[in-house]
């Protein structure tokens, strides 16, 4: 990476158990790194051009300890924004239903925290033979063992810019949403 990311985490090294820059497989490989290396309850993966609204974590956790055992993801809504600017929010589906989650992206990965727990029961990974619907495909695994809840706050900030896969390769997504859908 060539955006600061370093120097930001070094920044914070006191507050971080553990962080690696270091060449990897892509996306998927990088992710699954971290995953191996994560000893919370709730876990989720931020990208570095995303940013989490404030009070996001503490909201994350207070959702997760108002729900019954059955539900193993929550997720809020994003914003995207450009140059500075915001475009819109977005919470996905208004309605939980589990056909809409196997359906399409039907929420924002940002916004998206699952408990360790069932990330577990389905492998502990992302697919890393998927570039760009990596985080579909774990949210449709993650359905097939826990239930989700939406909830109204805005948890992230969607960067958008012209070097973004969302942007720039919009149309790549579509190929490895139906890899998904097939190997579902």
């Amino acid at each position: 990476s060539k955006d600061n990311s370093v120097d930001i985490i070094k920044k914070y090294g006191s507050h971080i158990t553990w962080w690696v820059s270091e060449k990897d497989k892509g996306q998927s490989d990088a992710i699954n790194k971290g995953f191996a290396k994560a000893t919370g309850e709730i876990i989720t993966w931020l990208c570095s051009d995303d940013l989490y609204t404030p009070g996001t974590l503490h909201k994350v956790a207070t959702y997760f300890s108002q729900q019954d055992e059955s539900v193993g993801l929550v997720y809020g809504g994003i914003t995207t924004f450009k140059d500075g600017k915001d475009l819109k929010s977005n919470w996905g589906y208004q309605e939980s239903l589990v056909e809409r989650y196997l359906a399409g992206m039907a929420f924002s990965q940002p916004a998206a925290f699952y408990k360790k727990i069932c990330l577990d029961k389905i492998g502990g990974r992302v697919n890393e033979q998927l570039h760009y619907g990596m985080d579909f495909d774990l949210f449709c695994r993650l359905a097939m063992v826990c239930n989700f809840v939406r909830v109204e706050d805005i948890f992230a900030r969607y960067r958008l810019h012209y070097q973004s896969k969302s942007v720039s390769q919009a149309n790549m997504f579509m190929a490895d949403w139906n890899k998904t859908f097939v190997n579902l």
